[in-house]
This record gives structure tokens, C-alpha cells and sequence, in this order.
């Protein structure tokens, strides 16, 4: 991608995976760039992961056939091991391994990766991925490792169950090619139906009942001085334990919801990291969380607001966030994602908005 544009009018574009799809990224160039082409255009566009690699294989067949002689046997070198490495399922996990903590081909330090691979065998690739991916580099293996030795004695972890929740939706879970945030409404409102709890707020007793566990463990605590860079969902011999790292109620009760949208996201996986990466599985746990303790219709009922357009004031936020018992950060974020609120109103995520370049696509995606 770096060298693409060499002699050639190219937009500034990315690339990056999703789990099931891939997430594409176009800049529009800065007011004031001279040349002969300026891109006008912000875009962001989801396609399907099978898609994505279907049109790469018909662009390196296209190529292939433009070339001759030295090149186009060196490309086909290229071509031919890219295609037994993509047969290999083994070396498909190691390279997977590698792109997500940050490592070029054959650069990842190999005990990372051989570690990594071990962890996989007895919690499953897609949680280990999902655990690389919440802290990659040199330090994941290691994160994983003293989370993972920790749950059995470190006090923050909550004892909880989560299998007739999860069971009560499973005939929603989620399924190839659906937005994570639809999942999650849909999950969330079939849960609250099952418990008969209508629109309102979820009360901490309500909501222990609901994970199984004790109302303590959602009163704002005392800030551990060692806290974990990311928060998990162990299997126990009973159940789960959910490291909370949250210290005020609110947020935790945010957290425990996350904890049980992964258990809906995996069917209950032994291993379910709850982080800030931005990938699917991390979204459908946020959306999750927002739609199970602040419900949009229940949030415009109490705000009155008619207009889908209207701008509540902080005054109206900070009521309703006591109302429903979340931060303010989760309401904001439920007006914007719902065009309610005007999206300067809320940080943009860094990772994808750098500061002074905000614009449409990336705030509603974000």
C-alpha cells in the first residue's frame, strides 16, 4: 500500500480486519493540496472478509498477467508461497498471530507466538486472538498468563453464571454478515423481555440475580493498585469469574454486562477479554451493555425528546445517566450513535479519528 501510489493519482486508503469482515478507509485530501487530482471523498465501507480476499486473488491474477520475463517469475514466487502458507492451517494461525500483535512476517520474537499457539489449544483460537488483540505486542502473552493465574485467588474477580441468561437468547446469537451493534439490540431487548422488566432501569439486585452473583460485587469499590490493562471472562469449575476493574458502580455494572454480552458472543467460551480494541466481538459486548442498561426508547421517554434532531443539555444528560444508573460517557454515546446528539459532543476514538480530522463516516462507525 505504502508504494502503490508511485506515478499514480491514489487515494489515501486502508485496510484492516474485523473478524468476519474488513473495514476500508478513505481520506479526503486536506482544502489547499495542488496536483492535477484531488480526492474529495470521506469513506468507510464493511466488506465481508470471503469478498475482500476474493477480489485480492482476482487483483494478483491480473497483475500476474501483465508481467514478464524476471518479474513475473518473481512474482509468482511470491504468489505461489503465499498460497501454501494460506493452505497451511498452521502457519494461517502463526501469521494470524503475528498481524495481530503488530509483527511483520517472520519478525514476531517465536517464543510470543509459540506460547500464543499453546494458550490456543486449550482455550481456542478466537479467544486467544481476541485476548493478543486486546494488549498486542511482546507483553500479551504475559497479560494473558497472570490474568489467567490470578482469577483463582485475586479478590476483584466476581463469581458469576451466566447460562440461563445466555440460553434465554440463544436462538439470536450472532450469526455472519450482521452489524455487532444489531446483535447486541436485538440480544439485549430479547433478555430484558425475558425478564419481564419492560423499558425502565436495571436495579443492582435485579442485575446480580441476572448474572447469578451478589449485589456487592457493583458498589464502587476502592482502585486497586495493580490494574489489569484489560478486564476477562474466565471459566471456573461453577461458572465464570469476571475480573471487574471498574471503581465506581456504574461502571461496573457496565462491565458486568460486557462480561455477559461476551458469553452471548462466544456461547459461553472459557476466555472472553473485555477490552477497548474495536473489534467485532469487543463492540457487540459495548452495544450490549448500552442496550441492556440504558434502552434508547426508554432514554428518549425520559429525556421527552420528540425530535429526532434534538440537542439535550448537559443538565439532561447528567439526569438521565443517574436515572439509568450508567456514566454519562454511555448516554452521550447512545444520542450520538442515534443521531440525537450532535457528535462533537463526544470523543471521537483516536485509533480513528486523529485530533483536527473528524468527519461523518468515522463518528457514526466509531
Amino acid at each position: 500500500m505504502a508504494a502503490i501510489g508511485a506515478g499514480h493519482a491514489w487515494p489515501s486508503i486502508a485496510f484492516w480486519g474485523e473478524g468476519q469482515r474488513v473495514m476500508v478507509l478513505a481520506k479526503a485530501d486536506p482544502p489547499g493540496v495542488m496536483g492535477p487530482v484531488r480526492f474529495l471523498q470521506d469513506a468507510l465501507s464493511f466488506v465481508p472478509e470471503q469478498s475482500f480476499e476474493t477480489a485480492v486473488d482476482t487483483l494478483l491474477k491480473a497483475v500476474d498477467g501483465m508481467l514478464a520475463g524476471e518479474d513475473r517469475d518473481h512474482f509468482r514466487s511470491l504468489i505461489d508461497a503465499l498460497n501454501e502458507e494460506r493452505k497451511d492451517a498452521n502457519v494461517s494461525a502463526w501469521r494470524r498471530l503475528e498481524a495481530i500483535n503488530g509483527f511483520d512476517p517472520d519478525e514476531a520474537p517465536e517464543s510470543l507466538i509459540s506460547t500464543l499457539l499453546r494458550l490456543s489449544e486449550r482455550f481456542g483460537n478466537a479467544d486467544v486472538e481476541e485476548a493478543a488483540a486486546a494488549h498486542p505486542g511482546v507483553e500479551s502473552v504475559n497479560i494473558i498468563n497472570r490474568l489467567i493465574e490470578g482469577s483463582a485467588s485475586d479478590k476483584r474477580f466476581a463469581e458469576v453464571d451466566f447460562t440461563d441468561a445466555v440460553r434465554s437468547v440463544s436462538s439470536i446469537l450472532p450469526r455472519a454478515g450482521r452489524e455487532p451493534w444489531r446483535m447486541a439490540e436485538s440480544a439485549a431487548s430479547r433478555l430484558r423481555q425475558t425478564l419481564d422488566v419492560g423499558k425502565g432501569p436495571l436495579l443492582n439486585g435485579r442485575l446480580a440475580e441476572l448474572a447469578q452473583t451478589v449485589r456487592n460485587v457493583l458498589k464502587t469499590r476502592q482502585q486497586a493498585d495493580d490494574v489489569a490493562p484489560y478486564g476477562v471472562r474466565l471459566a471456573s469449575e461453577v461458572g465464570q469469574r469476571v475480573l471487574l476493574r471498574a471503581h465506581w458502580g456504574h461502571d461496573r455494572r457496565f462491565e458486568l454486562m460486557r462480561a455477559l454480552g461476551d458469553a452471548i458472543w462466544s456461547e459461553i467460551s472459557p476466555l472472553g477479554p473485555l477490552s477497548q480494541a474495536g473489534t467485532e466481538r469487543q463492540k457487540f459486548q459495548r452495544a450490549f451493555a448500552a442496550s441492556m442498561l440504558c434502552p434508547l426508547s426508554a432514554l428518549k421517554n425520559y429525556l421527552g425528546e420528540a425530535e429526532p434532531n434534538a440537542d439535550p443539555s448537559d443538565e439532561d444528560i447528567a439526569a438521565a445517566a443517574r436515572r439509568f444508573h450508567v456514566s454519562e460517557r454511555v448516554v452521550r454515546s447512545v444520542l450520538v450513535n442515534k443521531r440525537m446528539m450532535d457528535r462533537t459532543r463526544i470523543d471521537i476514538p483516536a485509533n480513528l479519528a486523529p485530533a483536527g480530522t473528524p468527519f461523518q463516516d468515522i463518528a457514526d462507525a466509531a
